[in-house]
């Protein structure tokens, strides 16, 4: 009887003074996507996997955001939509701006192309909505230049496979 208790006893102690395991979002994609309608480029962040609901979980700490464009091209930021500046209790409407904070044009590397590093301005407490595995997060949007017709756009690349063909071309040799 007295092994019962005490086992009774260890198991609610641990059970009440284990921590909550707090779920986390575990797998992302990045993306920009353009709308017609306006004639902007919407980068996005889509959560593949995990959520997040807790106030530490929600919170954006250090990021950025690179875009490749062709040399020449200009683009600024338009607006900010996510995440919310003191968000805690859900109630933040102010969006945290994003801003090109690094660009580097026509590296030796890279001579078509121009790179433009975007982050958040975090000197405030940011935070999302709930996260939840399927959603889609528009972080900002984009004005680019050379559009001449809506729709008409330069095309955004993927870093990894312009890295893969300056190194087969040698230009990284």
């Amino acid at each position: 009887m007295k092994t019962r208790i005490l086992l009774a006893v260890a198991f609610l102690g641990s059970f009440f003074l284990t921590q909550n395991v707090q779920a986390q979002v575990t797998s992302v994609n990045y993306q920009l996507k353009y709308d017609a309608d306006s004639c902007k480029y919407f980068a996005c962040i889509i959560i593949n996997a995990g959520s997040a609901s807790t106030v530490a979980r929600r919170t954006q700490t250090n990021s950025q955001f690179t875009i490749v464009v062709p040399t020449g091209t200009s683009i600024s930021v338009n607006r900010s939509y996510f995440p919310l500046r003191n968000n805690q209790t859900y109630t933040g409407t102010d969006p945290a701006p994003w801003n090109i904070t690094t660009s580097v044009i026509s590296p030796d590397t890279m001579p078509d192309f121009d790179f433009h590093s975007i982050t958040p301005n975090l000197s405030v407490a940011s935070q999302y909505n709930n996260l939840n595995s399927g959603d889609t997060i528009r972080l900002f949007s984009l004005n680019v230049g050379r559009i001449n017709d809506c729709g008409d756009s330069p095309r955004f690349r993927n870093l990894a496979n312009l890295l893969k063909k300056s190194m087969v071309l040698g230009v990284f040799g």
